[in-house]
């Protein structure tokens, strides 16, 4: 596997059917299947090392790569009607999990894949999504309607032909009034609220999701949609991983960090940033511009704690499902 990204994108699909056949087997986890997962990884940061920036500028017309091109490849379809639904958190081998069940139903459908924004935060990754560009690191998410309307006005589209919905198990959002609508954007959060309410790692997670599944909601939105006349795609706007607490994080680099999470920082200047990088020389961190994050499977957190969570580029937060209803 060299500099093809199409390669990553058959190879995270056998992942994640390894992963979970692993996580319906006793007793986890599976060794084999960790040792191989951390081989792979090490070979995935030299593939973005080399490679990922040059996927910002290609065209989302035949694939998205990016979910910067996550829109483009929607305003290239043939279809008069198109729903985007964003499962927020969602990792590549929950969506297998997840499809196990929706094709009982049965719904069918095509399984792609494109790649996370870097660091893996919900702040950036889904503004990209929403924005059809690069995201504003001093934004947060919430203009993210404005610009996924924004995206649409600007191709013509009028006001009334454009939604954006945030739904949920608990918070249900009436889809009746969808039919006169051309381009709407459905966010789900149930999927990240889950995640990180795994205090048992990815096999609480994966029994959550499974039973999420079944609660038939995702289901129930697709066949509104489909009676409605859209064509639906779904993604996410970052994955998950299972990470291990190797420290929290000083007061000192805390100092000064317009954010941060559990697996990234972003400093306020170049000093800072650097201060960090010199008094870390042994932690696996990626850079990009300001941000500082984790490359494998560890986390800021106190030493040996298990968590699930999100913000590196290890290759189950990068790499996600880009689905085709």
């Amino acid at each position: 596997i060299e500099d093809k990204p199409q390669e990553w994108f058959i190879l995270i699909q056998v992942l994640a059917r390894a992963k979970v056949l692993s996580l319906k087997c006793l007793p986890l986890p599976a060794p084999d299947l960790i040792a191989v997962e951390t081989r792979i990884n090490e070979r995935f940061q030299i593939f973005l090392d080399t490679n990922y920036d040059s996927l910002i500028s290609r065209s989302g017309s035949k694939h998205p790569y990016l979910v910067t091109r996550v829109l483009e490849y929607m305003r290239y379809h043939a279809s008069e009607k198109k729903a985007l639904i964003v499962l927020d958190g969602l990792s590549y081998w929950q969506w297998i999990a997840i499809s196990e069940t929706l094709e009982e139903g049965p719904v069918s459908s095509e399984l792609k894949s494109t790649f996370a924004w870097i660091p893996t935060i919900t702040a950036w990754s889904r503004q990209a999504i929403f924005k059809g560009d690069i995201p504003d690191l001093n934004e947060s998410n919430s203009s993210e309607e404005l610009h996924f309307k924004t995206y649409w006005k600007n191709l013509g589209y009028a006001d009334h032909q454009i939604d954006y919905i945030r739904t949920g198990v608990n918070k249900p959002s009436d889809l009746s009034n969808l039919s006169s609508r051309s381009v709407i954007a459905l966010v789900i959060n149930d999927l990240d609220d889950l995640m990180h309410g795994a205090l048992m790692g990815d096999e609480q997670l994966y029994l959550s999701t499974t039973q999420w599944a079944k609660t038939n909601s995702l289901y129930n939105i697709i066949q509104h949609l489909k009676q409605d006349g859209f064509k639906i795609f779904i993604t996410s706007d970052h994955g998950n991983i299972e990470a291990t607490g190797i420290r929290s994080l000083r007061l000192n680099e805390k100092f000064g960090a317009l954010s941060r999470s559990k697996r990234h920082i972003r400093f306020s200047n170049e000093t800072l940033k650097n201060e960090f990088l010199k008094s870390n020389t042994n932690l696996p961190v990626g850079i990009k511009d300001l941000s500082v994050y984790l490359k494998d499977k560890s986390a800021f957190v106190p030493e040996n704690n298990r968590l699930i969570t999100h913000g590196g580029s290890h290759f189950w937060e990068v790499i996600i499902p880009f689905v085709e209803i």
